[in-house]
């Protein structure tokens, strides 16, 4: 491996010769601080489950609802004539919540559950109309991701 400013060049020798030259990112940014967010319902469940849920809840809609009550947790996704319900009782996750409804994009939600693959365990945290968090956590690594709400209104 060779270091030429701003590129990376990787050549590997096997029955064919390949090289890579891949740029560098250069990150100007500054680190952000989590936002101090206060949720009612945290739910810690199977990562599978979850992504799962979540990629059935794109078959029928562009957005998701996260429903909980203190011994139940679903995930809903309404389209135009469709609609997907996945139930999960407190025997199946660990759920400490109030009452809460809120709805977040798929789109989102999709790229942020490939974490999934990577953990055992996802945490949930959300509220009423609230930012969601999502937790995916091992020894060695800790991410998490925020979510705004989709918030709809009549006009």
């Amino acid at each position: 491996m060779k270091r030429e400013e701003n590129t990376l060049k990787i050549e590997i020798q096997d029955k064919i010769k390949r090289e890579f030259n891949l740029a560098l990112i250069e990150i100007e940014g500054e680190e952000k601080e989590l936002p101090i967010l206060e949720f009612t319902s945290r739910i810690e469940m199977a990562s599978a489950d979850f992504a799962e849920a979540v990629e059935d809840c794109s078959v029928v809609a562009d957005s998701c609802s996260f429903v909980s009550e203190p011994d139940k947790f679903m995930i809903q996704g309404k389209g135009s004539l469709n609609s997907f319900k996945s139930e999960f009782s407190s025997d199946e996750v660990n759920i400490q919540a109030q009452e809460a409804t809120s709805k977040y994009s798929l789109e989102y939600l999709q790229k942020m559950i490939k974490a999934t693959k990577i953990v055992d365990k996802t945490v949930i945290n959300f509220s009423t109309d609230y930012p969601l968090k999502l937790e995916f956590n091992t020894p060695f690594i800790e991410l998490n991701f925020i979510l705004a709400p989709r918030v709809e209104t009549e006009d």
